[in-house]
């Protein structure tokens, strides 16, 4: 198998390499598979099928067309991933930005970055430092969100959710930096800075600066009064 170095502006025909970089802006036609795709800052790599590969690092820009799959998948700062299908890795690194069409599958997913969603994400382990746009649900065994910015989810189910307050950034402008979902699921919930039509789960703890209008609990839930939750109610399920 080859390995490809595109370093100037080109358009080539997809295939099976063993490695490629990227540093010019290039189109590929077709579906691609190799062991590993690096895109360097001055990169940006279209492709205009499927991309299969192990190692992927984006400094610069990938678009794919079709669908992803990937083992380790990073992201770096002031860098862009566009998925137009779906996607599905091992574990994602992102410090840029990440954008998916269709639906995402990943056993270990962390973001400091953006990330903007159409279709659902699925992950054993989910952590979010930056910023979530997410139009469709996000389900995870373990979730980790710390707020720093405006972020929105549809729906959040899984194991345990935790979601609180980046506290450098809220000393001033705590009204400006919450997480807005319909509804959230969960058996362990611990929530802050958080708006929500409805949260339910076995375990619920709600800290300071929520707005809720319904809580549903299974076993036990605690409450700081600084939040304004309009019912609470215990239920079987």
């Amino acid at each position: 198998m080859t390995v490809m170095n595109w370093n100037e502006p080109t358009n080539v025909e997809g295939g099976i390499f063993e490695k490629i970089e990227v540093s010019a802006p290039v189109t590929v036609t077709s579906s691609i598979e190799a062991n590993e795709i690096t895109i360097h800052k001055t990169g940006t790599l279209i492709v205009q099928g499927k991309v299969n590969a192990p190692f992927i690092r984006v400094s610069g820009i990938l678009n794919i067309e079709d669908t992803l799959e990937t083992e380790q998948l990073t992201i770096d700062s002031d860098a862009e991933l566009i998925v137009n299908g779906d996607a599905i890795t091992a574990s994602i690194h992102n410090k840029g930005r990440l954008q998916t069409e269709g639906g995402l599958r990943s056993d270990k997913f962390d973001s400091a970055g953006v990330v903007v969603a159409r279709g659902p994400i699925n992950a054993e382990h989910f952590k979010s430092t930056g910023s979530l746009q997410l139009d469709n649900d996000l389900t995870a065994q373990e979730t980790e969100i710390i707020v720093s910015e405006v972020s929105n989810i549809r729906y959040l189910n899984g194991g345990e959710v935790h979601v609180k307050a980046e506290r450098e950034m809220l000393l001033f402008k705590d009204e400006e930096s919450r997480l807005a979902v319909r509804e959230i699921d969960g058996s362990l919930v611990t929530l802050e800075n958080v708006v929500a039509e409805l949260v339910r789960g076995d375990n619920v703890t709600i800290k300071n600066n929520c707005t809720i209008k319904s809580v549903e609990y299974t076993e036990s839930y605690d409450y700081d009064e600084s939040s304004d939750v309009h019912e609470f109610a215990k239920i079987k399920r």
